[in-house]
């Protein structure tokens, strides 16, 4: 006797997902709720890491002197103040 897999009444997907896990009411509705919040689990993870990477670079640019910033200064400056800790 071999080592096999068992067989299964479920047809398993390219994905991984089964058949019946799909058709699954509560699947469905986790799923549905996945795609709902997946654009602001994005841009959560994006601050996130401008946060953890940046936050030193964004202070320095705003230690420049105030007169003649820019656009873009003032947008750092501004997302400091929102992202202070």
């Amino acid at each position: 006797m071999g080592l096999g897999i068992a067989a299964s009444p479920t047809r398993a997907k390219a994905d991984g997902r089964t058949q019946a896990d799909t058709s699954s009411p509560l699947v469905q509705e986790l799923l549905r709720r996945t795609e709902e919040r997946k654009e602001e689990r994005y841009k959560e993870r994006l601050q996130d890491y401008y946060r953890k990477n940046y936050k030193d670079y964004f202070e320095f640019e705003s230690k420049k002197a105030n007169y003649g910033r820019t656009e873009v200064e003032r947008k750092i400056q501004d997302w400091l103040e929102q992202n202070k800790e």
